[in-house]
């Protein structure tokens, strides 16, 4: 099966498979932040630390998309895609990811992802205007027990910490809200990957945010 020339991974669209990758994408995202906040230390301009990682990752996504026939889809891309993935690139990587990191610093692991983790309200306010998505009441039953889990499992973290640092991480996440509700949009017609790799490859931005964070 292919899109745009493009060939893809051949995962059933079913809404358990849906479940099963975002768990695991939950899961992976639990560990980075704990990976992250001992990294980040290591350097000391936080905006260079999260360029060469996303560098890393990027060139990794690349290798992948073009392996899988990337080329020829980037090459049938419009002048209204390359823009749609420049803005990809700049809400969804480079400029949260500066947010994220700078106020990491300043908070402690288990409160940039408590705040990190209130990603999926903020993508479900969003999604009824501009995706046309309707809550139900079973929806919103379901929203309200896992944001009342997300503070069971944080009772014991403290966020008493940075106000500067918990305000960039709530930032960063509103940036990847309004990315989730973009990249859906996208994804009908450009492949996961060459979007992936646009997301993390666009730096020049990142470097240009260091002196507002």
């Amino acid at each position: 099966m292919t899109t745009n020339g493009m060939r893809r991974m051949r995962i059933p669209l079913t809404a358990t498979w849906g479940i099963r990758l975002a768990l695991a994408t939950a899961a992976i995202s639990g560990i980075s932040v704990w990976l992250n906040a001992t990294g980040q230390k290591q350097v000391a301009d936080q905006v260079l630390y999260t360029t060469l990682k996303n560098l890393v990752a990027a060139a990794i996504l690349v290798a992948g998309a073009w392996s899988m026939g990337g080329g020829t889809e980037v090459r049938r891309l419009t002048r209204r895609d390359w823009g749609a993935l420049a803005l990809v690139g700049l809400i969804g990587g480079s400029i949260p990811f500066a947010l994220f990191f700078t106020g990491l610093a300043m908070e402690g692991a288990a409160g940039a992802a408590f705040i990190q983790k209130t990603l999926f309200a903020w993508v479900a306010i969003l999604a009824v205007p501009f995706l046309g998505e309707r809550l139900g009441a079973l929806q919103v039953g379901a929203l309200v027990v896992l944001l009342g889990g997300t503070l069971l499992m944080s009772s014991a973290v403290d966020l008493t910490g940075s106000p500067q640092g918990a305000l960039l991480i709530a930032v960063a996440t509103l940036f990847w809200a309004v990315e989730v509700i973009l990249v859906k949009r996208l994804l009908a017609g450009i492949s996961p990957a060459v979007v992936g790799a646009a997301r993390l490859g666009d730096r020049k931005s990142t470097r240009l945010n260091s002196s507002h964070t």
